[in-house]
């Protein structure tokens, strides 16, 4: 697992909730996006962009597997991840 699988599970959900990003963090075991979709009308604002929607996935490493946990928030995500 690297980044460029995190990358591809992020715009896997993006496509499936219509969205599309608005801007992000990408760090090699973490990636975060925030973005904006059709499905919910209510929104923020970011550096003057609407966004509605906050994904977030981290690689985490057990005794025996990689796991990918996925958080997903609307409009933002509220909890530490």
């Amino acid at each position: 697992e690297n980044n460029n699988s995190l990358q591809n599970k992020v715009n896997a959900i993006l496509n499936t909730l219509e969205a599309e990003k608005v801007e992000g963090l990408e760090e090699e075991q973490f990636v975060s996006i925030s973005a904006v979709s059709p499905k919910w009308k209510e929104a923020i604002y970011s550096n003057n962009k609407k966004i509605n929607l906050q994904v977030g996935l981290r690689l985490e490493q057990t005794e025996t597997i990689w796991v990918t946990n996925v958080i997903v928030g609307t409009p933002i995500i509220t909890i530490e991840y």
